[in-house]
């Protein structure tokens, strides 16, 4: 799931759900987002506006193996 926020999120329920489903996310480092989503491999925060990193970002949750 991509989340490529520009204004605040309060508390980004699509990342929360998307997560609790087992989805990968990444999503823009904006209000709630940063908390819910944080950073793991699976899971990336990136800054507002920041198009090359987000699609860095894209890459390298998608490169991730898929757990059992």
């Amino acid at each position: 799931v991509v989340l490529p926020a520009t204004a605040p999120e309060g508390l980004g329920l699509v990342a929360v759900e998307a997560q609790l489903c087992g989805a990968r996310v990444v999503a823009s480092a904006t209000g709630g987002l940063v908390d819910v989503v944080g950073g793991t491999p699976t899971s990336q925060v990136v800054p507002p506006g920041d198009a090359a990193a987000l699609a860095a970002a894209i890459v390298a949750v998608a490169a991730e193996p898929v757990s059992a």
